[in-house]
């Protein structure tokens, strides 16, 4: 199927054939100038119905019956083509593509999201509000339309890739966010970015620990965590809490009330002395250990597995209501 863009051409470069055939084909059988000719050419061929400029002889009759002809279609056919282009090619969003990218380019200091997911829209969000410029990079089509009702400045693209970064403008920017699904591929974002330009802010994210090193490694000015950033909020509200007190967190998928609970462990408890991954907390009871307030004040936010525990220790735990309540029965 032809191109509308193409066909446009096309169809354009018939109708001036036509109209050049008529200008040349007047001059020839009526003996018109130049000026003359391509005027009663015009409104042959768009049948305006204006008067002609001479009389015509019978040679100039039967050559503007021709000319009605083969103009008026190649004209009708001109302007299909041109409307197809214009609303199905998507010509005026070519030209609002345009628009948006002289704006990127236009940016100085600016801030650049590398995903759009849960946490870059809340951050883009926040930049909206307080006016800040920037530009999300994010490579979901399904989000184009969004940006573009929201008025955002975007590219789209894979963040990963030089091509893309320099789109969204990096060496004139910031701040890079890198928030994009995987360690990995925030990991491969920030060297790249860091390649580019390499006096950028650069905030990516982690899910994991062990990838908080290497995004560091990489090059990242500083790695956040929203799981340890979860847990520290949890963790605050938890210990404002009274010993056995719950801090309902909502309900799991199977309709079940889920809680985050501050337990103290007594000195008979079975899990005295013992590390938290020795007591089988996750596998066996079905809880898991958030946070620990030792005896002498200590916080331990997400303690390691070996962490021992000891009688008097305020253990933070989360699970469903009834299995912490099994294990607040054993400590």
């Amino acid at each position: 199927m032809l191109h509308p863009m193409r066909g446009a051409i096309i169809a354009f470069s018939i109708l001036v054939f036509w109209t050049l055939f008529g200008v040349v084909g007047f001059m020839l059988i009526e003996g018109w100038g130049f000026l003359d000719s391509l005027y009663m050419t015009v409104i042959t061929i768009s049948t305006v119905g204006f008067g002609t400029v001479h009389e015509f002889t019978d040679g100039g009759k039967a050559f503007s019956i021709i000319l009605i002809i083969g103009g008026w279609a190649s004209s009708v056919n001109a302007l299909a083509w041109f409307g197809q282009m214009l609303f199905e090619d998507g010509f005026f969003d070519i030209v609002g593509d345009k628009k948006r990218r002289k704006k990127i380019m236009e940016l100085e200091n600016h801030y650049i999201v590398c995903g759009f997911g849960r946490m870059g829209k809340g951050i883009v969000e926040g930049l909206k509000e307080k006016g800040e410029p920037f530009v999300v990079l994010d490579n979901e089509l399904s989000n184009i339309e969004h940006f573009k009702s929201e008025n955002i400045l975007y590219v789209t693209g894979d963040a990963t890739t030089e091509d893309s970064l320099i789109d969204a403008g990096i060496n004139k920017a910031k701040v890079l966010l890198a928030l994009l699904p995987s360690d990995a591929d925030n990991l491969y974002l920030t060297i790249a970015a860091k390649e580019v330009n390499p006096k950028i802010y650069l905030i990516a994210r982690s899910l994991y620990e062990v990838a908080e090193k290497r995004l560091k490694k990489g090059g990242a000015d500083l790695v956040i965590s929203p799981y340890k950033i979860a847990s520290h909020h949890a963790l605050h509200a938890a210990f404002s809490l009274s010993p056995g007190m719950n801090l309902e967190l909502g309900k799991s998928s199977f309709g079940v009330p889920v809680s985050i609970r501050e337990v103290e462990v007594d000195h008979k408890s079975q899990f005295v002395e013992k590390s938290i991954i020795d007591s089988n907390f996750k596998s066996k009871h079905g809880v898991l250990v958030i946070g620990i307030k030792k005896d002498d004040g200590e916080v331990q936010i997400n303690p390691d597995p070996s962490t021992i525990i000891h009688a008097g220790d305020m253990l933070v735990l989360t699970g469903e209501n009834d299995d912490i309540s099994k294990v607040q029965a054993l400590c």
